[in-house]
This record gives C-alpha cells, structure tokens and sequence, in this order.
C-alpha cells in the first residue's frame, strides 16, 4: 500500500516530495536573512523584499535542480526563468487562498491568521511542486 506522501506527490517516489519541502524550508530561511541583511544595509523594505525573493527562489532552483529533481537537461537560464515563473504561480495561488480564508471565515481568520498562511503555503506548495515535477524539471 502507498503512502499518503505518494498521492500528495504526484505518484513520483515520497524521497522526492519530502527533498522537494526540505528544499523550500532551506529557501525560506535564506529569504529571511537575506532580508535581513538588506534591511540592515539600508535598503527600503520593497526592494530589499523582492532581493530576498530573488535570492531565495535561486537558492532553491539550484538545490531543486542538483538534489531534489537531479536534472541535468536544458539550459540554465531558460530553467531558471520557468522556475521563477512557475513560483510565481504558487506564490499567487499562496496569496489568493490565504486572502480568500480572509473573506469566507473573517471571524476564524482574524483569531488565527496562521491558519490562513498555512492553507496558503501548502496550497502553494502543492502548484509549486507540480509546475516543478511536470515543466521546469521535466526529463
């Protein structure tokens, strides 16, 4: 019988769904301090926000790349411009399903905004890994 990690990830092996969320974990703590840092440096939050970003996502493609999908086709920069694209789309699936929690139960949202972030996250990260599997790193 098939683990519930093997259905949540697209019927690949469950090694590459976990690699796939330790990978985002790593990027999210190298989106932090990049932002600190720039922060720190004097930089105004909407710029130093969207450097982290870009530092994060770069992160994250290289060790998607290397570790999580082991692709070696393509070139680089047309891979790296789809996986920025293709998180994009997470990114605004995130946004839309943690806003729209926001306007169907104000109520639970406004006591537990975590519990907004989280439904958002997961949902991005389920299109993220999906963009990821079967477009960016497609054999």
């Amino acid at each position: 019988m098939r683990s519930p990690l093997f259905i949540l990830s697209f019927g690949v092996p469950d090694f590459v769904f976990i690699r796939f969320a330790v990978v985002g974990a790593i990027a999210f703590v190298i989106d932090w301090l990049s932002l600190s840092v720039l922060l720190r440096l004097g930089v105004p939050f909407f710029a130093a926000r969207a450097g982290s970003y870009v530092v994060a996502a770069s992160s994250a493609w290289i060790m998607n790349r290397i570790w999580t999908f082991k692709s070696r086709h393509g070139t680089l920069v047309r891979q790296w411009l789809k996986y920025l694209s293709a998180n994009l789309i997470g990114g605004g699936v995130n946004y839309a399903v943690s806003v729209g929690m926001s306007f169907m139960l104000p109520e639970l949202v406004q006591a537990y905004p975590v519990i907004a972030i989280a439904l958002g996250t997961i949902s991005g990260m389920v299109f993220n890994f999906a963009l990821s599997r079967h477009y960016v790193f497609r054999n």
